[in-house]
């Protein structure tokens, strides 16, 4: 199920003309959302808010620029954190390498973020982390590591 706003979205990515779209804010329209997700748009970005009882988890995916950033919050806690990802000039990779990199990136988070069971891991206000369950196991997902993307 997308949000109310898909249509808008879709518009916007047609918007802007000349400019290259990048494949995860095209990818994150199209994904099929479980009850509690939501894709809508911000600004020149796609946003995916995903709600598990306290636990709120944002996406945001720029249409045109190659990084994205994930927040989550607990409101019975107060207790939050936030990541990023920055794909383009840091070193020589090729033109259009980033753009994929970036996808598949995205696509392995919100894989993981939409069929897994989630916690805000709170050992104390400087130290905090979104965690998933992998099989047995509560593995990061944020502040951002390789497993996570």
């Amino acid at each position: 199920m997308h949000g109310p706003d898909t249509g808008a979205a879709i518009a916007l990515l047609g918007e802007v003309g000349n400019v290259t779209t990048t494949r995860a804010s095209q990818r994150l329209l199209e994904w099929p959302l479980p009850a509690g997700a939501r894709v809508s748009t911000k600004g020149e970005a796609v946003v995916l808010s995903v709600h598990r009882g306290t636990l709120q988890v944002t996406v945001t995916v720029p249409v045109t620029v190659f990084e994205w950033s994930v927040e989550a919050s607990d409101r019975s806690s107060g207790a939050s954190i936030e990541d990023w990802c920055d794909y383009e000039g840091y070193d020589r990779t090729p033109e259009g390498q980033p753009d994929l990199d970036m996808a598949a990136d995205v696509e392995k988070f919100i894989d993981l973020l939409l069929r897994s069971e989630l916690r805000l891991d709170v050992h104390d206000r400087s130290k905090v982390a979104l965690e998933w369950k992998v099989g047995d196991r509560w593995v990061q997902a944020i502040p951002l590591i390789a497993d996570a993307v």
